[in-house]
């Protein structure tokens, strides 16, 4: 947290809120009163067999929930209405005892079609109400409205602008609300709070906006952190920022993160970067793996290029190698009025943080 200067607070509160890890089942060790999960698609492929695996950990994650303790509130599921697998997920513990609230955005859903519709349905049917937003602007701000099928608190007409883009992040925010409706806070203090909030470390971490020296040249930037490394991630972060920063060019940096995971998912990053006007693949970054040669990064850019409709568009997608020849690619292709978002669960941040410590300091020498 960029506003604390650590990744934990100690507060004076009675709730303790973590964000849980479902890799290695890690998720089943906590017993919370209330959950939220914001999406379930099949990830770690290095540990769960299959999708199936992924979801059968989840539903014991909710399974396993405080439903005895002595609180304010019953045993609650907050969950993503949107998301395909939040819906699977609720239809396989439907006979849990506990409250279930929704939330979603206005017109969008995961499954398209009339049974995607009418599974939706009997699920937010199922559950006791939930929250909606509406009114969801997009480009070039952040801002939409929330109505609720149950709390009649929250006012329609009151207008929310986060500082964060992208429709997953209205998305988190609604997750934000209905989980501090539920422990009572004031809706004041849920919008002013939602408001104020500018981004936890790489997420959306704007890094630098404005002048930078790059390469002997002072150009006009933005540098933006991330550790989006699935594919969905990706594209969703990619197009939240074209949305944010309407007309400006788009460059993509991503260190693929593990063999196991850019291996499953090849086909899904061969289109993930579509918003993207250049797209640079770093090497990847092995984390807990070792190289079997079976998948390469440069393998990610041929299959891009391969592809008859994306060079077709303009874009551009080259080979970065290590950190430290991506780092001198970028340098090489940055021009005046780019948009640079860095992405990846590696050591890939190291990029922003030599063109920060680089181009900053021989900026300041020349306007002194």
């Amino acid at each position: 947290m960029p506003r604390f200067g650590t990744n934990y607070r100690l507060g004076q509160g009675q709730y303790f809120v973590n964000e849980a890890d479902e890799f290695n089942n890690n998720f089943w060790h906590y017993h919370p009163r209330l959950a939220v999960v914001t999406s379930i698609e099949f990830e770690h492929p290095e540990f769960f067999v299959d999708y199936a695996e992924f979801l059968a950990a989840f539903e014991h994650f909710i399974r396993g929930m405080d439903m005895q303790g002595d609180w304010p509130l019953p045993p609650t599921l907050i969950l993503n209405a949107d998301s395909a697998g939040c819906l699977e997920l609720y239809e396989r513990v439907a006979d849990w005892p506990g409250r279930a609230v929704t939330y979603s955005v206005e017109g969008l859903s995961q499954l398209g079609g009339k049974t995607g519709v009418t599974k939706m349905t009997r699920v937010v049917s199922k559950s006791q109400g939930g929250y909606q937003a509406y009114d969801v602007k997009l480009d070039g701000e952040t801002s939409f409205r929330v109505r609720s099928q149950h709390d009649a608190a929250f006012p329609t007409d009151r207008v929310i602008r986060l500082q964060l883009p992208g429709i997953y992040n209205v998305q988190n925010a609604l997750a934000a609300i209905a989980a501090a409706r539920a422990l009572g806070i004031d809706v004041d203090v849920i919008v002013r709070t939602l408001e104020d909030f500018s981004s936890i470390g790489r997420r959306f971490e704007v890094r630098h906006q404005g002048l930078l020296q790059v390469d002997g040249r002072v150009l006009d930037v933005v540098l933006v952190d991330d550790y989006a490394h699935h594919p969905t991630a990706i594209a969703a972060m990619l197009e939240a920022a074209h949305r944010r920063y309407p007309g400006r060019r788009l460059v993509a940096v991503y260190q693929p993160h593990m063999y196991s995971r850019t291996k499953t998912f090849f086909e899904q990053f061969l289109y993930a970067f579509d918003a993207a006007d250049v797209t640079i693949i770093a090497d990847i970054f092995p984390g807990r793996e070792h190289d079997t040669g079976l998948i390469h990064a440069l393998k990610l850019v041929e299959g891009m290029t391969r592809r008859p409709d994306y060079l077709q568009q303009g874009r551009q997608v080259i080979h970065g190698g290590d950190v430290e020849a991506t780092t001198h690619m970028l340098q090489t292709i940055l021009r005046s009025g780019d948009v640079v978002l860095v992405m990846g669960a590696g050591d890939i941040y190291t990029v922003t943080e030599r063109l920060l410590q680089d181009g900053q300091g021989k900026l300041d020498d020349i306007q002194h």
